[in-house]
C-alpha cells in the first residue's frame, strides 16, 4: 500500500524511516476503538446517504470480521502500514474491494485519531478508577485494623484512635478527590 505521506517520492522508504515513523507497536492497543469508530462512522454515512447503504453494511461486516480476526490472534499487523488505522483501512480494502475507501468519506485523519484516543481513555479511566477504589478500601482496612492492636478501647486511647485512623487513611482522601474528576472526564460525551 503506498504511504499517506510519499506522493512525491519515487524510491522506496528506508528501513530506517519505517522503524522511525512506525507506531503499530504501541497503538495496536487502539484496535478495538478504531474499528468502534470506524464501524458507527460506516452507519452513519450509509444513513446519511453519503455513501450507498450496501456500501455502509460491506464496510460494517468487514470490520466486524477483522476485529474478529484480530481477537483470534489471526490478523497479521504489518508495521510498514505504519499504524493501527492503515492496518485495518488496508485488510478493509483487501476484504470488501473499492467499498472499503469509502469509510474515509466525511471524516478526517485527525478525527479518526481523536475518536480513538478518547474511546480508549474513557475505557482506561474505568480501569483506574477500579483500582484506587481498591486502594481506598485498603488503606480503611488496614487503618482499622491496626487502630484494634494499637488502642484498645479507652477514655485515653479515644481521641488518638482518631487521630491515628486520620493519619493513616489521609491518602483515601486525597484519591476520592481525584476519582471525582476522573469520573467527570469519563463521562463527557
Amino acid at each position: 500500500m503506498k504511504k499517506l505521506w510519499g506522493g512525491r517520492f519515487r524510491e522506496k522508504t528506508s528501513s530506517i524511516v519505517e522503524a522511525f515513523t512506525e507506531s503499530i507497536s504501541f497503538d495496536i492497543r487502539l484496535w478495538r476503538h478504531d474499528i468502534e469508530g470506524s464501524i458507527a462512522h460506516a452507519m452513519m454515512l450509509g444513513k446519511q446517504g453519503i455513501i450507498f447503504k450496501n456500501d455502509s453494511e460491506k464496510i460494517v461486516r468487514g470490520l466486524k470480521a477483522i476485529g474478529k480476526e484480530i481477537e483470534t490472534g489471526k490478523f497479521r499487523f504489518r508495521e510498514d502500514l505504519e499504524d493501527i488505522h492503515m492496518n485495518i483501512e488496508a485488510a478493509l480494502t483487501k476484504k470488501i474491494g473499492p467499498a472499503g475507501k469509502k469509510l474515509h468519506s466525511a471524516r478526517s485523519r485527525n478525527d479518526q485519531v481523536a475518536l480513538d484516543l478518547r474511546l480508549y481513555l474513557r475505557e482506561e479511566i474505568g480501569v483506574i478508577l477500579s483500582a484506587i477504589t481498591r486502594f481506598q478500601t485498603s488503606l480503611v482496612n488496614i487503618a482499622e485494623a491496626i487502630l484494634i492492636i494499637l488502642c484498645p478501647v479507652t477514655p485515653i486511647c479515644k481521641g488518638r484512635s482518631l487521630y491515628f485512623f486520620l493519619t493513616i487513611s489521609s491518602p483515601m482522601w486525597k484519591c476520592l478527590r481525584g476519582t471525582r474528576g476522573g469520573s467527570g472526564m469519563r463521562g463527557r460525551g
